[in-house]
């Protein structure tokens, strides 16, 4: 079984790919919109996308998806967010149909988050950075080297789409060596 975890968004996809027990590569996938409008980059970068996962899928000979669910967010400020979101999700479902995998896998983030670092409702208050941080923590107390920008920073898109298989496959009693145990 060959796994692609996806924890997708319109400028940086996080991925990570289970083959063989272990999760075999893992990174992001970093779309640059082309374009003069907001609305022509945004279709230049899910169209990126939907190359790029078409790609991995073939690449790697990927028999399932997982993917992060979309966060339903009654903020209206947030609203053009998820519909973006909406659109990559989209884009996961044809990638998937183009290669008749499958039905997709959907995983809240809620659940990964307590999954990979026991997240509470009383979290609920933690910023963005800080819910970010965690999950960087925990995938790296696994063993995970998480490539940084070059100001520092973790990918924290990496480390979701690592935390969202992970959860799949604790959930699947799939076994999975991580590097700390190996």
């Amino acid at each position: 079984m060959n796994i692609l975890s996806l924890d997708t968004a319109s400028h940086s996809t996080g991925y990570a790919i289970y083959k063989d027990g272990t999760i075999a590569e893992s990174g992001a996938i970093k779309l640059r919109g082309n374009g003069n409008t907001d609305t022509e980059r945004t279709q230049n970068r899910l169209e990126q996308l939907y190359v790029k996962v078409c790609n991995l899928i073939s690449k790697h000979k990927i028999t399932q998806l997982v993917a992060e669910d979309i966060f339903n967010d009654s903020n209206p400020q947030k609203k053009s967010a998820c519909e973006v979101l909406g659109a990559c999700r989209g884009i996961l479902i044809a990638s998937n149909a183009q290669y008749k995998l499958p039905r997709i896998k959907f995983i809240k983030p809620c659940v990964a988050k307590r999954e990979m670092w026991g997240y509470e409702y009383r979290h609920k208050n933690l910023s963005r950075a800080e819910h970010k941080a965690r999950m960087c923590r925990a995938v790296e107390r696994l063993g995970y080297q998480l490539k940084t920008d070059r100001n520092g920073n973790k990918d924290n898109d990496q480390a979701d789409a690592i935390g969202i298989l992970i959860t799949y496959l604790n959930a699947h009693n799939l076994p999975v060596t991580h590097p700390k145990t190996k």
